[in-house]
């Protein structure tokens, strides 16, 4: 058996690669995979002190108490794209609403916005997508979920609720009227549009790790 790591370059990511002879079949591989997201410790010192964290916030007296949002000058995400060709990249919302997630990440580039639909999403999962990502109002998500985006923003639809949700976006984060979300956000602007229920988690900030899984 061998095995091989690779590493971000700024050690947030780790992908694992592990080859095994099969006994019973000559010639035969066994290759699996597993991909490992850390968070940084600034990141994490953030979210012991605060549920939303950016550099401007719109909407504060909907907020429960002051506490619940820090200030910060800089809003670093993981290097995301070192999961290029390492994950999923393509994900199809009706099969992942019947069958859930799976415990797979997801790593979406195409230049369009990733809409989730109403029924929300089962299983604990990261879904990164370079442009913006949105919730469709009244979905559930009961599982601990990651969502970046790379280069724009996150939206929650009202109502939409999030049992362990970590959302992290280069741009804004905006979150409905009447949303649950359990766990810390981070973005450039943080938006109110009514009032919501914030819970801080830190464990939303813990590592992540797949199971390990096959690749071809």
């Amino acid at each position: 058996m061998t095995s091989k790591s690779s590493y971000s370059s700024d050690g947030q990511i780790d992908y694992l690669k592990v080859s095994a002879v099969a006994a019973n079949h000559v010639g035969a591989v066994q290759r699996l995979h597993r991909l490992r997201v850390s968070f940084s410790p600034q990141m994490l010192a953030l979210a012991t002190k605060s549920v939303l964290a950016g550099r401007s916030l719109t909407g504060s007296e909907y907020l429960q108490q002051a506490a619940l949002y820090t200030s910060t000058e800089e809003v670093r995400l993981p290097q995301i794209s070192f999961l290029q060709n390492k994950c999923a990249a393509s994900l199809n919302k009706r099969t992942t609403e019947e069958n859930g997630l799976s415990a797979r990440f997801y790593y979406l580039r195409s230049n369009t916005s990733l809409s989730l639909g109403s029924k929300g999403l089962q299983g604990a999962t990261l879904i990164a997508n370079k442009l913006s990502i949105n919730t469709a109002p009244g979905s559930y998500y009961p599982d601990r979920i990651v969502l970046i985006s790379e280069e724009g923003d996150i939206t929650l639809g009202d109502g939409t609720q999030m049992a362990q949700a970590l959302l992290l976006a280069k741009g804004t984060v905006t979150i409905g009227a009447g949303c649950r979300l359990n766990g810390f956000v981070l973005a450039d602007k943080i938006v109110l549009r009514g009032t919501a229920d914030l819970t801080p988690d830190t464990g939303a900030v813990e590592p992540m790790l797949t199971p390990a899984f096959n690749k071809p």
